[in-house]
């Protein structure tokens, strides 16, 4: 069996990993056109010098350490075979689409001047660093995870500028209360925020000297485009693969409408667990699972992707930030009626050194099934709340049920358990 995988990120990584493990002499080869493998998450500290921009790129042994092939080289076109941009051709019984993503350019004049850039591989992680050295001033185009967690890396030794189209700072992610609260930290430690606002123009010789804000001038030394990202779908539409808003189309197995080509990661259309209505993902966690089942049914193996969830986290300073399946507008907007429990606790016993402040907030829909939760804490106790409450969204757990979990208890490591967060959310529904 010869399996061509196009795309050397984490589901053409998980696709290797999958086939060659259930079925050992196969063919494998994974076709990448980026320099080398970057653990993207990574790029913010990378940048900000909290880590190295090497040690967040990972050896060629990730893929080629189970027996499949990389090849450094770009997919240009697609018939019986595979064919490269250096003239390499490749048959194939399965085809595997996991091209990833590329950023968004929104279409503002000067985007393309010197010191104006966009974030996805390694290079431009270091690109970005390196300019630094000689910058004083950075604004930040896009108030989304990305672009507010590298504000807060960078705040206190630059003059740090974000510009967001939409009312607030992570507008789409998290209702107002919890935007609300990220806002006056990032103001308090000195960030420049600037919501409900369009940049214009970005002006300069032949490097950025300023931007144009409604109007407004405001002068810097970089700017950073952080105005989301797109699937690259391209090629797959070239070979008749159907796509749609958010990218490939493909059924519950991972399967495209072509036989024995599959597709998983950022360039799939994925589909909400909540409501069954295709949506974006971008999640390295949505990758990997999509790669697996795709590998899986290559093998022979029966698997389904159910949908997203979307479990997402970020830090900010020194609080946690997490939600998963609906916020409650964006339920609202589905025509959903919802009903809401919310809960604000302490991170660990009030007997202890430091309890810090927590604060839930669950969507339910009439049946009183989660469908959504979000977690804003300081300190790190938000991740396992919003992996469990993803998983709760994805067997549609109602509120009684979650009533009755059963859960640990420890005075440095879990709240008081006469008031666990979602138990105490629950119990707190309207």
């Amino acid at each position: 069996m010869k399996v061509v995988i196009i795309g050397s990120g984490p589901a053409g990584i998980v696709v290797s990993h999958v086939v060659k493990k259930l079925k050992p002499d196969s063919e494998v080869i994974v076709i990448g056109k980026e320099k080398n493998i970057v653990v993207r998450c990574s790029e913010p500290y990378a940048i900000s010098g909290d880590t190295e921009v090497d040690k967040i790129i990972k050896p060629d042994e990730v893929i080629t350490s189970v027996g499949a092939d990389l090849v450094r080289d770009e997919v240009v076109e697609i018939g019986k075979t595979v064919k490269t941009k250096s003239g390499n051709e490749f048959e194939f019984d399965y085809l595997v689409f996991a091209t990833g993503a590329k950023p968004f350019i929104p279409p503002i004049e000067g985007a393309e001047l010197k010191n104006v850039f966009t974030l996805r591989t390694a290079e431009d992680a270091r690109k970005i660093r390196e300019s630094l050295s000689e910058a004083k001033r950075i604004v930040i185009v896009g108030g989304g995870m990305i672009g507010v967690e590298l504000a807060s890396l960078l705040a206190g030794r630059f003059d740090v500028t974000i510009i967001e189209l939409l009312p607030k700072i992570f507008y789409t992610s998290y209702d107002e209360e919890f935007c609300s609260e990220v806002e006056k930290l990032l103001k308090e430690k000195g960030i420049n925020l600037l919501t409900g606002k369009k940049v214009e123009k970005i002006l300069g010789d032949e490097k950025v000297k300023s931007v144009i804000v409604e109007g407004e001038e405001i002068e810097t030394d970089i700017v950073l485009l952080f105005t989301g990202i797109r699937p690259e779908d391209e090629l797959a539409k070239k070979m008749g693969i159907e796509t749609g808003k958010f990218g490939i189309k493909t059924d519950k197995h991972m399967k495209t409408n072509l036989d024995n080509v599959y597709a998983a990661g950022d360039c799939v259309e994925s589909v909400s667990i909540v409501t069954g209505k295709p949506t974006p993902s971008g999640l390295v966690s949505t990758a990997i699972s999509q790669a697996k089942v795709a590998a899986m049914n290559i093998c022979g193996v029966e698997a389904e992707f159910p949908g997203v969830t979307n479990p997402s986290i970020t830090k900010i300073f020194d609080i946690t930030l997490g939600r998963a399946g609906f916020i409650q507008k964006q339920a609202e907007s589905e025509g959903i009626k919802v009903k809401v429990g919310t809960f604000e606790g302490l991170t660990k016993y009030d007997t202890q050194k430091d309890p810090r402040p927590m604060k839930v907030k669950l969507i339910f829909n009439e049946k009183e099934e989660v469908i959504g939760g979000e977690i804003l804490a300081n300190g790190n106790f938000v991740a396992p709340f919003i992996d469990f409450l993803s998983f709760a969204i994805s067997k549609k757990i109602t509120c009684n049920e979650l009533k009755n979990l059963q859960y640990s208890a420890h005075p440095e490591l879990t709240p008081l358990p006469f008031f666990h967060p979602i138990v105490s959310a629950c119990e707190q529904i309207e």
